[in-house]
């Protein structure tokens, strides 16, 4: 089912690593703003919520385990709020 079909009510954004690591340059930033950026264009040329459950940029190695899943967490239930719908926070 596509994010843009009329069946789905919203989606959320969690990739593989879930985090955009520090780096000794501005890549990390400059990569973190054209994801949302795009998540954000997205989400407004579609209609429906998008959540994101992005880590960083410039998040420290130590800091990513004990955030993944929260923010994975948070990102759904951003949908869930933005839908108006009930959730589950257990």
């Amino acid at each position: 089912m596509a994010l843009g079909s009329e069946t789905r009510s919203g989606s959320r954004v969690l990739w593989k690593n879930h985090w955009i690591e520090q780096g000794q340059t501005a890549h990390g930033r400059v990569m973190g703003q054209a994801v949302i950026n795009a998540i954000l264009n997205l989400q407004l040329d579609l209609m429906k919520p998008i959540g994101v459950g992005i880590l960083g940029p410039e998040i420290q190695p130590d800091q990513i385990q004990e955030r993944l899943v929260p923010y994975a967490r948070d990102a759904v239930l951003a949908v869930h709020a933005m839908l108006g719908s009930p959730s589950n926070s257990s």
